[in-house]
């Protein structure tokens, strides 16, 4: 049967005018409607059956899959992998600068969620159970904690621990006093396993805290190695002994290569072996303490500590800056950070009776007021400089930058400053020290420079940026230029003026890492297991 719109209408004059048909011509119109209609219908009819026959064709096809598929994992690679080849892959997958964290979006747990099969493996793999990230919120949740941290820890055998416990943000301050009663369980149960710590990093809210701890020995922790107790937010009784690390058993451990602790006691009478101690830190607000750390504290413990590869301190003003320090000679130290809290001249006195022959890393920040620039920390040695100094000079950095000839990496937290005007205690920022870093024709300041990182920084232009970029990444325009620029980050205290990501697009494809932020986001604080997971050893860090 021949379709009705394949058949020449004996209306089509009439078709889209606006002539009106006469009665005749309307049931003739009528009877040929009827005619279409009729055809209408017969083709709705074949359509549905047309589907009923895809939908049963479809399901064929699906079921044809289902069964392929069924059939293909039996023989699929993965099935038939070894079970000490997957055991291998998931410990691939464990996270290798922090601790693993209580989260269904993190390794071990995370592969728990596969199959039943893979559920069981993980389960009973004790590599993947043998670091946790303890955050411990509050009251309500802590005793479920408890449960959950010795099922996690149940899983790991008899492995070495590494272990990180820190106290949620959102613990409420109000709750303060009961942190402790929260904490007693969980440490008595860690006590259990002391004979396995062996990378512990704790942030207690005060040494009452350690309390179920206080029946162990030095010889109960044979394996531990690294040791971290740092200063909580909710660390308000200050203790009146004048060293209450002597109460901690764990800072006497035979085996100790690292210890970082927080400043403000005498550490004079602490039996830290000092002498095969790799790594070191006494940090924190020593102000808040009963005994500031302080330069001649450092030199003491340093006399000790001649194997140190790293350290970390922050000192605090002395008492008395005419007595005479005795110089240290620290061989294989090759990376410190310095919070230099000391007042005016103290960190020259430091660095003048250091002998650091292979220092290349150094970290230097200053947290009040700048007066004096160290000249003697600007070692011919260093490789990695990072200074957060409030009111440096630049023509005092630019100085200390000559003697730099390896640096590769610079990183200044604030921006340097021009010089203060006579009724003026800090100079204005320096729009055009990036300009002294572009190459010309005199001797090139740092002319190894790979990598630099600007932070706080709302003087400098775009423009110069730019131009600085495009001087130590283009060297065929700049043939002075030497070392060739791999990593920029800026972040801009201001709005953006004009877009230097897109001005250096080739350069990016070239291989440029660039990254550009202009204003920082408000972060709140809410409790996540993951608060203050990240952990990165310092040669991790520098080797980056």
């Amino acid at each position: 049967m021949s379709a009705i719109c394949d058949i020449d209408s004996p209306f089509e004059s009439l078709i889209h005018t606006n002539a009106v048909p006469s009665d005749t011509d309307c049931d003739r119109i009528r009877a040929l409607l009827h005619r279409a209609q009729k055809q209408v219908e017969d083709l709705v009819q074949k359509i549905e059956e047309t589907r009923l026959q895809l939908d049963d064709l479809t399901r064929e096809r699906d079921n044809a899959n289902q069964y392929i598929d069924a059939h293909l994992a039996l023989i699929s690679p993965t099935r038939r992998l070894p079970q000490d080849i997957i055991r291998a892959i998931f410990i691939a997958c464990m996270p290798t600068t922090r601790n693993a964290v209580i989260s269904p979006e993190d390794p071990p747990l995370l592969l728990c969620q596969i199959c039943s099969a893979w559920r069981q493996l993980a389960l009973s793999t004790p590599q993947l159970w043998a670091s946790l990230h303890i955050v411990v919120p509050s009251t309500p949740k802590n005793h479920r904690l408890t449960q959950t941290v010795a099922s996690w820890l149940s899983r790991s055998g008899i492995l070495p621990l590494s272990i990180s416990l820190v106290i949620s943000t959102s613990y409420s301050m109000f709750g303060a006093t009961d942190i402790d009663q929260d904490l007693a369980k969980l440490l008595s149960l860690l006590a259990g396993m002391a004979n396995r710590w062996q990378r512990v990093r704790m942030t207690p809210p005060a040494f009452g805290s350690f309390l179920p701890l206080a029946h162990l020995s030095a010889a109960d922790f044979p394996l531990l190695k690294s040791i971290s107790v740092g200063a909580s937010l909710f660390g308000s009784d200050l203790s009146a002994e004048p060293s209450p690390w002597q109460s901690l058993p764990f800072l006497t451990a035979p085996n100790l290569r690292s210890v970082s602790i927080s400043s403000g006691y005498d550490f004079g009478n602490l039996r830290v072996p000092w002498t095969q101690l790799s790594h070191l830190s006494i940090s924190g607000t020593p102000y808040m303490w009963p005994r500031p750390f302080n330069i001649h504290d450092a030199v003491t413990i340093l006399q000790q500590c001649a194997e140190l590869w790293t350290c970390e301190f922050h000192l605090a003003e002395t008492s008395d800056p005419s007595l005479p320090l005795t110089p240290v000679s620290l061989p294989h130290l090759w990376h410190l950070d310095l919070v230099d809290d000391m007042g005016d001249l103290e960190a020259d006195r430091l660095f003048r009776n250091f002998t650091l022959p292979n220092l290349c890393s150094l970290k230097y920040s200053v947290p009040r007021q700048w007066f004096h620039t160290p000249r003697y920390m600007f070692l011919s040695t260093i490789e990695r400089l990072s200074l957060d100094v409030a009111g440096l000079e630049s023509a005092h950095l630019i100085k200390g930058l000559h003697l730099l000839p390896l640096l590769t990496d610079l990183e200044l937290v604030r921006e340097p400053t021009l010089a203060p005007a006579p009724e003026s205690a800090i100079g204005l920022p320096d729009p055009d020290f990036l300009t002294h870093l572009i190459p010309d024709s005199t001797p090139q300041l740092c002319p190894n420079l790979r990598r630099l990182h600007l932070s706080n920084f709302r003087a400098l232009t775009d423009e110069t940026l730019l131009a600085f970029i495009r001087a130590r990444t283009e060297s065929d325009s700049h043939p002075h230029a030497q070392g060739r620029l791999e990593r920029v980050v800026v972040r801009l205290a201001r709005e953006k003026t004009f877009d230097v990501a897109a001005a250096l697009h080739e350069v990016v494809a070239n291989g440029l890492q660039l990254v550009l932020e202009y204003s920082s986001p408000l972060m709140f604080s809410e409790y996540s297991p993951w608060e203050n997971a990240e952990e990165e050893e310092p040669d991790a860090l520098l080797m980056q």
